[in-house]
């Protein structure tokens, strides 16, 4: 993997997240970093106190000079031939973002997570929703507060709905492989009769095609709430990660008006990979 994309606001989850991502670029073998701040919203909410309502220039000295102190808080952690690249703009969050993916190809983004009171939730919880809502990259979320750990183990959740068209297996098989872990595959449902009716066999043969040079099976969970069923077979696998493939307009997201990366993103102790 060349390049990890870090936004970055400097609450307290974004900076924690930065410090993870330098911990994984190592297991990724990232050779660039880019730290990444959008300073739109403090020149253009009301909710701002005042002493922060700068001018563009002040502001983009501020960021850089902020940059460059979460740098120094991890530096120490990644491999000395790994640029970091520091970069501020008031850019809208998500343009920013895409601007730089286009321009220096990047592979992942990384933000954190935290709603802890109203500053953060101002910051980060409206930033992450846009985020979640728009990232196209694969968008890793990582919790306040959770411990950095080598990933052995991936837990994707799949609801074995239309795999064939709707998997971004390519891009999965590659995040796996970089990260050298094991797959596993779980499908969460209260409909135990259904699994092996004759639609569902076709859905498994279509995962199985598209994963056969993998050594990964499908395993199955009861749970009425398929956030939770997730989540819990994690912990039960003692996973390091979830994975799981933002599908738009899927019914469930249709019913419930959100979707299961979302509602995974609000309960996850661990952090959560979302490909699209």
């Amino acid at each position: 993997m060349e390049t990890i994309l870090i936004a970055t606001d400097f609450s307290k989850a974004a900076n924690y997240a930065a410090n993870y991502a330098a911990q994984l670029s190592n297991q990724l073998d990232a050779r660039h970093l880019i730290l990444y701040h959008s300073y739109e919203l403090l020149s253009t909410s009301p909710g701002i106190p005042g002493d922060t309502a700068l001018s563009d220039g002040r502001l983009h000295e501020g960021s850089l000079d902020l940059l460059a102190e979460l740098k120094q808080q991890f530096i120490h952690l990644v491999k000395p031939q790994v640029r970091i690249s520091l970069i501020t703009n008031g850019l809208n969050l998500v343009q920013g973002i895409n601007n730089l993916a286009v321009e220096h190809g990047v592979n992942m983004v990384v933000i954190g997570l935290s709603s802890k009171d109203n500053w953060e939730k101002l910051l980060v919880g409206s930033s992450t929703g846009t985020i979640l809502r728009s990232c196209h990259l694969p968008l890793l979320i990582v919790p306040l507060d959770t411990p950095f750990e080598t990933v052995k183990k991936i837990v994707m959740g799949c609801d074995l709905n239309d795999v064939a068209s709707t998997m971004p297996s390519e891009k999965i098989k590659y995040l796996i492989g970089k990260l050298r872990a094991k797959l596993l595959v779980v499908h969460v449902d209260h409909r135990e009769e259904e699994h092996f009716d004759a639609d569902m066999l076709r859905e498994q043969y279509a995962f199985y095609d598209l994963f056969e040079e993998m050594d990964t099976r499908i395993h199955y969970a009861d749970n009425k709430d398929v956030a939770k069923g997730i989540l819990a077979f994690a912990e039960e696998q003692q996973a390091q990660l979830i994975l799981v493939v933002a599908k738009k307009h899927s019914l469930l997201e249709r019913i419930t008006r959100e979707s299961i990366s979302k509602k995974l993103a609000k309960k996850a102790q661990l952090p959560l990979l979302i490909v699209r």
